[in-house]
């Protein structure tokens, strides 16, 4: 996302949460958010990321899932403890943020197009940018460019769903941009492949990987009337 090497990740008194606090969590927090990440975090997906992008995807889940067990238990959670987790999340963006300087080939030609739609999750739910914010046009101008080097003409089966959920975030960072209807296009695409029958059954799809009704319910559903529309009229 920048040309330069972001600043080492800050570190935490905390070597790591309470396992109590942990299992809490995964015991407590709303069914939705307990299916974030099935989707990505599995051997086949592994497969196509660097293991410190797959690292980095394992580690949002984990701080994803104590932001929303706090923020829907409506307390605030202990400052030892939020300090670990707020260095955490550094650390993950920083391996996402840094992966474009190691000295490696990508996994494979889908690697970037999901680094790069970790960064839009998490700065789409912790960032507040206007839509036209130079963050969101470098994010949407660096996804479409990762995208269309990426087996889009295959769209990227087997792995259609994995596609259908970075398109939705690229349409949805995109709004009031000119990529806009390139994404959305895409993903009728890629929808009509899946056969997807309406949004709810979008919805459980992309709950799988890295998604919040409360962030992103009105814009997606938006997106999907658009595309279900879009889908009708393609061969």
């Amino acid at each position: 996302m920048t040309r330069s090497l972001p600043a080492a990740p800050p570190t935490s008194s905390l070597p790591s949460l309470p396992a109590r606090l942990v299992e809490e969590i995964r015991q407590n927090v709303s069914d939705d958010v307990k299916k974030m990440g099935t989707g990505i975090l599995t051997p086949d997906v592994d497969t196509l990321l660097d293991w410190r992008i797959s690292q980095a995807f394992r580690d949002m889940r984990d701080v994803v899932q104590y932001r929303e067990y706090y923020h829907e238990k409506q307390e605030l959670p202990v400052q030892e403890e939020n300090d670990y987790i707020n260095a955490r999340s550094y650390q993950f963006r920083y391996a996402a943020l840094s992966a474009p300087f190691e000295p490696r080939a990508p996994a494979s030609d889908k690697e970037e197009a999901c680094r790069l739609a970790l960064l839009i999750f998490w700065f789409s739910n912790y960032q507040v940018t206007a839509p036209d914010s130079a963050l969101n046009r470098t994010l949407t101008a660096q996804l479409k460019t990762a995208l269309q080097s990426s087996d889009l003409k295959g769209l990227w089966g087997p792995h259609f769903d994995l596609l259908t959920w970075v398109l939705m975030l690229g349409a949805f960072i995109s709004a009031g941009q000119r990529e806009r209807p390139w994404f959305v296009l895409n993903l009728a695409k890629v929808s009509k492949v899946l056969r997807l029958r309406g949004w709810d059954e979008l919805r459980e799809m992309l709950l799988k990987f890295y998604y919040l009704d409360r962030i992103y319910a009105k814009g997606m559903r938006d997106i999907w009337d658009e595309a279900s529309l879009l889908a009708e009229g393609l061969d």
